[in-house]
């Protein structure tokens, strides 16, 4: 049932109980379960969770017997990553095989890193950062998408001379562009190499 400041005409309706309680989960189905004579009937919702990005009241035409999925929020801009998910696992929820840390294809990049990259998530391929030594200073090299960077990702380099936590220290310096598609960004930047023998590069990606 809905679960959350909803109302609804006939007890024969019906929804799932993700609605309002999952903001992650922008669709859901609705039954009618009974017919009750009539040619159709008219379910209407209203959700006030602050944060959630559902406000506002939908109206909804059933006919008997049937099942019908609606889009929460459906005039609210679908994000490119939701997109990439549709495309892919057929949902905009980030749920299951679809979520953010899942890694269906088992290549060792989750699905938020590959959408982060412009990948397939299915197609097992990897587009890992490079380091190479140059001079006196760390090379390191990493793809970013356009996408995700429309998304408001951001793409973080880091170092550390231990790997201990909390000794990550983000990298100031400007990343050069070294080569783009109509998808991706190629982009590298210099660390000094330090002189403890050993130094440490990651890549952080965060919404």
């Amino acid at each position: 049932m809905i679960n959350k400041s909803a109302s609804y005409s006939y007890q024969t309706v019906q929804a799932s109980a993700h609605w309002a309680a999952d903001p992650d989960r922008r669709s859901w189905q609705v039954y009618k379960t009974a017919d009750d004579g009539s040619n159709s009937q008219r379910l209407t919702l209203t959700e006030d969770l602050s944060g959630g990005g559902l406000t506002g009241n939908r109206n909804l035409v059933l006919a008997p017997y049937s099942i019908t999925t609606v889009l929460i929020n459906s005039d609210a801009a679908i994000s490119n990553q939701e997109t990439w998910r549709q495309q892919y696992f057929s949902t905009f929820s980030n749920l299951g095989t679809a979520s953010d840390s899942s890694d269906p294809d088992k290549d060792g990049e989750s699905n938020f890193y590959e959408f982060a990259t412009a990948q397939n998530p299915q197609a097992r391929t990897l587009v890992s950062p490079t380091v190479a030594l140059v001079g006196a200073n760390l090379q390191f090299t990493y793809v970013r998408g356009k996408s995700a960077l429309a998304d408001g990702v951001s793409f973080v380099v880091e170092w550390s001379d231990t790997l201990a936590a909390g000794s990550w220290t983000p990298v100031t310096a400007s990343a050069t562009l070294v080569s783009e598609t109509t998808l991706t960004e190629t982009r590298r930047v210099l660390i000094p190499a330090g002189s403890g023998g050993s130094r440490f590069v990651r890549l952080r990606v965060v919404k």
